[in-house]
């Protein structure tokens, strides 16, 4: 083999490859989420338990699944998929989860009686007025009868 056969052969191989993994990309990027796909655990939830009182949004970006929203029923509330009864809660209120050199997190904290989910805890985000109003929101949805 001469030198312009292997450049030649360097060539081809370099082809080759960059058309395989351009193919197999573009069919991974063909799949589609849907947006029934994304929203599936809490649309079925609401389809199996009926429709919520009350429905929080504690992450806008996240709005239609299921751990970023407060569903609150006349009989039990509903924190990030966790269902626990309504009369079982003790308080509703955010703090600051953040570790140092990290931006603020906020998380809403429901504490309650109940022995197997004594503290519910969800993601808020890093605000601290939207961590402050969903805490309220949800504190006056459960006083409220």
């Amino acid at each position: 083999m001469n030198s312009i056969q292997i450049i030649e052969l360097v060539v081809m191989l370099v082809v080759i490859t960059w058309a395989v993994v351009y193919f197999r990309r573009r069919e991974s990027a063909s799949v589609e989420v849907t947006p029934e796909a994304t929203s599936d655990g809490l649309q079925t939830y609401i389809f199996e338990h009926g429709e919520p009182q009350e429905l929080v949004v504690a992450d806008p970006l996240c709005a239609n699944e299921l751990n970023a929203v407060v569903l609150v029923y006349e009989d039990r509330i509903v924190v990030g998929g966790v269902a626990v009864a309504r009369h079982l809660v003790d308080d509703v209120t955010f703090n600051n989860a953040s570790v140092p050199y990290v931006d603020n997190r906020y998380q809403l904290v429901v504490t309650t009686r109940d022995a197997a989910h004594p503290v519910l805890r969800m993601a808020l985000g890093s605000d601290a007025e939207w961590a402050s109003q969903v805490a309220r929101q949800v504190g006056c949805c459960l006083e409220a009868k």
